[in-house]
């Protein structure tokens, strides 16, 4: 029996002028790295695009993947023009329009679904994209160059663009997971400032 793709946990992800589905998922175990081929469909002139995508495991957070479905983050990022799709392994930007591959980045989690964060976060006012793992944040400029990585010192519980131009984010402790939540701030530079237990 053939898996069922999904992006968000629907089955296509909307552009401006079409949209993106999954049109091949390998039958790998949920947690497992395996290829997906993304389709890339044009209302105005019909084109369709494909693209092969390998060793990309599904949302390790697991919400909506079961025996027969895989779902993978993702994300239309106008500032780039690119769809971004991410899962266990990493995120990927692949040109809108053109279908071809323009970026990934490294993703790094536990191990364990309860645990884990995945995010991919516009920032309007710096312009940039936050690409937010359990274990580490990738900023991505528009024209898709990675400006900045960090990693929090324990397990990143969550994470929000906040309207102060920073990404607010929390973390567990890694000495002491029984103590409260740090919270911090990264600026548009990744300097992390207003550091404090929650």
């Amino acid at each position: 029996m053939s898996l069922r793709a999904l992006l968000n946990g629907k089955p296509t992800l909307t552009l401006p002028s079409g949209w993106v589905d999954i049109s091949h998922v390998a039958d790998a175990g949920i947690g497992q790295p395996a290829g997906v081929t993304l389709e890339g469909h044009h209302l105005a002139d019909e084109r369709v695009w494909e693209y092969g995508i390998i060793d990309l495991g599904p949302d390790p957070r697991g919400e909506h993947s079961d025996s027969l479905t895989r779902d993978f983050c993702a994300l239309y990022w106008p500032d780039a023009d690119a769809v971004v799709v991410a899962g266990e392994t990493k995120a990927v930007f692949i040109g809108a329009s053109t279908g071809q591959m323009r970026l990934e980045v490294p993703l790094e989690f536990t191990g364990q679904s309860s645990l884990e964060v995945l995010e991919l976060l516009p920032d309007p006012e710096s312009q940039l994209l936050f690409v937010v793992s359990t274990r580490l944040v990738v900023a991505v400029s528009p024209d898709l160059l990675v400006k900045w990585t960090w990693r929090p010192e324990g397990i990143l519980r969550s994470a929000k663009v906040d309207s102060a131009r920073s990404l607010a984010l929390e973390y567990y402790d890694a000495t002491n997971p029984e103590l409260p939540a740090i919270c911090a701030r990264l600026d548009a530079q990744g300097r992390a400032f207003a550091m404090a237990r929650s």
